[in-house]
């Protein structure tokens, strides 16, 4: 029975040909410098017969028990199963370099004319000895790659599952704050068309590009800071024109400034709950900044918090946290003093490489 390509790499998880056609020779060349090395003082002539034979051995050994590690892993390939699959092909691989020892001695002797007079007790044990040796590391070359190989996908599937619940703690929010912000904003909408019709078209404008926004924007992956801030003074026009003067922006951006990157939706999340938590009076106005400082963004707000009927589910900034700490190697800080509560956002740069001059 032969295994087609396709099977042997779905039951090793990698092309084997390069380590194939590098590791026979090798080992091959090594097998008569560790057992045989007095051939080297018989001349050229008996040294690469004696290496050629070893190529030969090596290519034995190797092929077959290649083809018990397929066999194993595509009769238990489930990781649960990796116990049982080990014996069962430890004593299967026992079994075929022992025997297969055994019949290259006989082999050789007969090729030789010394007939199996000559196969002695010692030679067979000697056979059997160089059998393993070329064995059990080409077992564990295979062993070593298939739990590493897991280990990679078992990673790359915990990432992809916290990828997955973060979008979803996402796809919470939205649906949280569309229905409430969409309610208030029509409410502040009615209002703004009898009274000024140009500031409610203005209103309509902004409204859609920020639902445009908030649909198409992908949560999973970096924004530049310009795209983030565009939709951001959008949003707080929206919040402007719903609380006048009750609430105050303060943005302190430079231009070069725009161009590094951060978790998209991050900046909204920390206006809207600094909007939610605290008071907004026309007696105790919030003002919102953010401004740079060095590699980071900072948000902050003073702390007028309002009592909640519900509390704070903590959902929005730990969602914040979890796309950064999948998406950059750096995290977010947060702080909270007497008098302010602050957020610092890291700033990614991310480096475009250039094309090479013709």
């Amino acid at each position: 029975m032969f295994f087609t390509a396709e099977e042997a790499y779905r039951a090793l998880g990698f092309s084997d040909r390069k380590i194939r056609l590098i590791g026979i020779p090798l080992m091959g060349l090594l097998i008569p410098l560790l057992f045989f090395p007095e051939t080297l003082a018989k001349g050229p002539l008996t040294y690469s017969i004696v290496t050629l034979i070893s190529i030969g051995h090596t290519l034995v050994f190797w092929v077959g028990n290649r083809w018990i590690v397929v066999w194993f892993r595509l009769r238990f390939p489930s990781f649960t199963e990796v116990g049982k699959r080990l014996i069962a092909q430890f004593f299967a691989v026992l079994v075929f370099t022992i025997s297969a020892s055994i019949l290259i001695e006989r082999f050789i002797h007969s090729l030789t004319g010394e007939g199996c007079g000559f196969c002695t007790e010692q030679s067979y044990w000697e056979e059997i000895s160089v059998g393993l040796t070329m064995t059990f590391p080409v077992l564990l070359i295979y062993e070593c790659v298939y739990f590493f190989q897991r280990w990679k996908t078992s990673l790359q599937e915990a990432e992809a599952l916290k990828l997955t619940q973060v979008r979803t703690q996402l796809e919470s929010l939205k649906n949280q704050v569309n229905p409430h912000f969409l309610f208030n904003s029509l409410n502040t909408l009615t209002s703004l068309i009898p009274k000024d019709p140009q500031r409610a078209i203005a209103f309509v404008e902004k409204l859609s590009l920020v639902y445009r926004y908030l649909l198409e924007i992908d949560a999973s992956r970096l924004v530049l800071l310009k795209e983030e801030m565009g939709f951001l003074e959008a949003y707080m026009f929206l919040l402007k024109q719903r609380h006048g003067e009750k609430i105050q922006f303060e943005v302190e951006l430079k231009e070069q400034d725009r161009h590094f990157r951060v978790v998209a939706l991050a900046t909204q999340i920390l206006v809207e709950n600094a909007v939610k938590h605290n008071v907004v009076s026309e007696e105790n106005p919030l003002t919102i900044r953010l401004a740079v400082e060095e590699d980071w963004l900072v948000v902050s707000n003073p702390l007028q918090a309002k009592v909640l009927p519900f509390g704070s589910t903590g959902l929005g900034l730990a969602n914040i946290q979890e796309r950064y700490h999948l998406l950059s190697e750096r995290q977010i800080e947060v702080e909270k003093t007497e008098t302010d509560f602050i957020v610092r956002l890291p700033l990614i740069q991310v480096i475009t490489p250039q094309p090479l001059p013709l």
